[in-house]
């Protein structure tokens, strides 16, 4: 298990060696790049697989050049989001639920191979948890179309990210990463002490390797299965043989074998 990441947001949050040991690390940095271009990424790649994400609401030419070259030679990537390419709003109805995220989140489970919760699910947690203020869903838009949702529960200072889908014509924007942004500004803003982006499987290496580039630390989830024998193979070959079905058949075969199936595999 890794150490909490340590962040800055504000510079009274650190004390004067902590801010000393940054600028003499930035300038031993900058020694160090003495010779090379700019262009030319710092050996081991420090940054590899992170992802800066740059939101500005008002043009910034030399900050974002700036931050561009320097992840780029930590071996990083960025990626740039404004007012102009995208907006993200909060749901206000039953509908924002139950059909715009519901037809995301049945594209998403399709190409994910896996049955999407019954539309029942949705309406009952609108009805439940959403509604009574106990989570949210934020969407994003590119041109007034929905590319992009997400589903938060709120519960006792912590904020959980609970659900993502997106549509696939809008990925190369990276609407979650939009999303994300919003919700935990808002979760600050709000008073909230903890950010939970939530559970993911230890095989699902994208996922994580998404949810680690947020500065996340990883905790190990024990669970205990009651039965009257193990599992055997033949569950896990079924589930191979079923993603595959899901996958290449219409988005009807996914919703059908939500509303069937979703009971005993969720």
């Amino acid at each position: 298990m890794s150490a909490a990441p340590q962040h800055f947001i504000d510079i009274r949050d650190l004390d004067a060696s902590a801010l000393r040991r940054i600028l003499d690390t930035s300038a031993e940095m900058k020694r160090g790049r003495a010779g090379k271009s700019q262009g030319e990424a710092e050996a081991g790649r420090p940054l590899a697989g992170k992802v800066l994400a740059m939101i500005f609401e008002r043009p910034s030419t030399r900050t974002r050049v700036s931050f561009d070259i320097a992840m780029r030679q930590m071996g990083g990537e960025t990626l740039l989001l404004s007012g102009a390419d995208m907006q993200s709003g909060r749901g206000e109805t039953a509908a924002d639920l139950t059909h715009t995220f519901y037809r995301l989140q049945l594209l998403t489970r399709r190409r994910q191979g896996v049955p999407i919760q019954p539309r029942r699910f949705f309406e009952l947690l609108w009805q439940r948890v959403l509604e009574p203020g106990g989570g949210s869903v934020l969407l994003a838009s590119v041109g007034g179309e929905t590319v992009a949702g997400a589903v938060f529960l709120h519960e006792n200072g912590t904020m959980i990210y609970k659900y993502g889908a997106s549509e696939p014509s809008g990925l190369a924007l990276h609407p979650n990463h939009a999303l994300l942004w919003s919700a935990i500004r808002w979760a600050c803003e709000n008073g909230y002490r903890t950010f939970d982006f939530g559970r993911t499987a230890v095989g699902h290496k994208g996922l994580r390797l998404f949810k680690r580039g947020w500065g996340t630390r990883e905790e190990n989830l024990v669970y205990a299965t009651v039965a009257d024998e193990p599992l055997g193979r033949s569950a896990g070959h079924f589930g191979k043989v079923a993603k595959s079905v899901i996958q290449a058949s219409p988005v009807w075969v996914c919703r059908g074998a939500g509303e069937l199936l979703y009971r005993y595999a969720a």
